[in-house]
């Protein structure tokens, strides 16, 4: 990026050069205005005499990565990696790992002081942040106070922003990263390590020179040579995380996964289980299914939304940037927001707010995986009336109530919308006056208002309508039954442990073979094949001798 704005003083003498993000943040917080496409014009009471002069003047200073100086971003609920000393191809050194192949996000901060109207560079090494699809997420985002509208984001997934150093590494691709920035008038300045959907490594870099006896590789080396394979949960897994066999393409319930993994621990031949479980039933088609676009997130599952471990390494020298403004009101009154809208007005609550939702409505987002809300708000005033929200939306509200706030839910309806997904922060706020009237809400979200009354916690409820509401995310639908013959038989009872649907089923119905009512009838037998075939294995027993319990429950079926 190159700082082709002249800055003019007020006077019209040239003070120096900028970046045009920087200028337009200039002009927009009424610091400085336009007199020309690539010319702008600092106000008198804003212009900075004794700071810059010319750009010669200015000085240039390298941010070498410190890991000790990065800590979790309490504002983001899905970090998930450790800080530990690691060996690499140069020695050992102190690492931030960082990240998982989920559709999680895990946020490094530093927060620092700088001088002002300074070029810094921040300067740091990574390994990984890739995987074979391509659908990693991998920045660092550097912005001056708590404006993160201000933010200057550099892609790093893919060498998008391109590294000054890429290197073939013991663990695959060694990258060196220098991102230059001016820091304007602005003095504390923040920075976001950003990774999502494959762990990476952030750690200091040596001096240049050091990286000679390496070999060259770039991204796109890298990915010719790490072929795509699919690993046991049907996503993409590198060769360390093999058990040394392959399965079939299709995800059923977790305990026949389980028993596996063990089995290749002692050395079965899992391969061999597997195509003798497949005989007679034909998961290949069901597949084909899939993959034409039954399931085309690989998310029906349930692996997908599986909740990382949080490593918390004790109180970190960082704290999350998402602080909010303190003392202000926000009201929004006949407005229609969907649930990340709501989350980034929430972000802007600080302390000492009044936070007011009238007459208005609030609907599901079609992505939940990252929604920041920011810290908690303390001794903030909360009033939703006559409003109509969804159950993840009441989560994330309570999740940003504080210490001693008001929490006013007054004509509202609560629908079943991500009701499986709220969020239950564990936020030990206490003093808080909870006040219910006229609700209409599902149990399962009343019971999350009743788990914040605590620590001197008040509620006042007043004709509460509550009812038990199955949530969409695990709703099994019946296929028509004019489909169905009629049975005599007491049909079997379904087992669904294992499996969790998403509102697609219903396209399910429409690919299911012939013969099974439902998608997940056909996964169960799926998973019952495999089972059995598991005993026999584990039991040792004879191939003539007949399966005497499971196969009568077969031929009844």
């Amino acid at each position: 990026m190159a700082k082709n704005i002249t800055v003019l003083d007020e006077n019209g003498n040239i003070i120096g050069s900028t970046y045009p993000k920087r200028a337009e943040g200039l002009v927009k917080h009424g610091r400085a205005e336009y007199v020309g496409d690539c010319m702008i014009k600092m106000k008198a009471a804003h212009s900075p005499h004794d700071e810059i002069k010319t750009e010669e003047q200015q000085m240039s200073k390298i941010i070498g990565f410190d890991p000790r100086k990065f800590g979790f971003d309490k504002s983001c609920r899905s970090n998930a990696g450790q800080r530990a000393f690691m060996t690499t191809t140069l020695g050992n050194t102190e690492v931030w790992e960082i990240g998982d192949y989920d559709k999680h996000r895990t946020q490094l901060i530093s927060k620092m002081k700088l001088q002002r109207y300074t070029d810094y560079v921040f300067r740091f090494a990574m390994t990984g942040g890739h995987n074979e699809d391509g659908t990693e997420i991998s920045q660092v985002n550097i912005f001056p106070e708590n404006r993160w509208d201000d933010r200057m984001t550099y892609a790093l997934e893919k060498s998008r922003y391109a590294p000054v150093i890429s290197k073939r590494d013991k663990t695959g691709l060694l990258r060196v990263f220098e991102l230059p920035f001016n820091t304007g008038d602005a003095e504390d300045w923040s920075i976001v390590i950003l990774q999502e959907r494959a762990p990476a490594r952030f750690f200091a870099p040596l001096e240049n020179s050091a990286y000679n006896m390496l070999g060259n590789m770039t991204y796109e080396q890298w990915l010719a040579e790490n072929g795509r394979r699919k690993g046991l949960f049907g996503r993409d897994t590198g060769k360390e995380q093999s058990f040394g066999f392959e399965l079939p393409e299709f995800s059923i319930g977790g305990s026949a996964f389980k028993k596996l993994i063990d089995m290749a621990k002692q050395g079965f031949d899992v391969d061999k289980i597997v195509d003798k479980a497949k005989q007679g039933f034909d998961i290949d088609s069901v597949i084909e299914q899939v993959k034409q676009g039954i399931d085309p997130d690989g998310t029906m599952f349930g692996y997908g939304s599986s909740k990382p471990d949080y490593v918390d390494n004790g109180d970190e020298p960082a704290k999350g940037f998402t602080t909010g403004r303190n003392g202000e009101s926000f009201v929004n009154d006949g407005v229609t927001l969907t649930e990340s809208e709501l989350a980034e007005k929430l972000v802007q609550v600080g302390s000492g707010c009044n936070f007011r939702l009238n007459g208005s409505k609030v609907t599901s987002s079609a992505d939940r995986s990252f929604m920041m809300i920011g810290n908690t708000s303390a001794g903030s005033n909360f009033r939703f009336i006559d409003t109509e929200m969804t159950a993840y939306a009441l989560s994330m509200l309570l999740a940003k109530v504080g210490d001693g706030s008001n929490v006013v839910l007054e004509n509202v309806t609560v629908t079943d919308e991500g009701l499986g997904m709220m969020i239950d922060a564990d936020n030990e706020c206490g003093g808080v006056i909870y006040t219910l009237k006229g609700v209409t809400l599902p149990k399962q979200a009343l019971d999350l208002v009743y788990s914040k009354v605590k620590n001197g916690s008040t509620i006042t409820a007043e004709n509460i309508s509550a009812t038990f509401t199955q949530p969409k995310e695990k709703v099994f639908d019946e296929a028509p039954k004019q489909d169905i013959p009629p049975k005599t038989e007491t049909p079997p009872k379904q087992d669904n442990s294992g499996f969790y649907f998403s509102d697609m089923i219903k396209s399910t119905l429409e690919n299911a073979a012939e013969g099974f009512n439902t998608f997940g009838e056909m996964m169960r037998r799926a998973e019952k094949d495999i089972n059995h075939v598991i005993d026999d294995a584990l039991n040792d027993k004879p191939k003539d001798k007949p399966d005497e319990g499971p196969a009568d429950e077969d031929k009844k079926e």
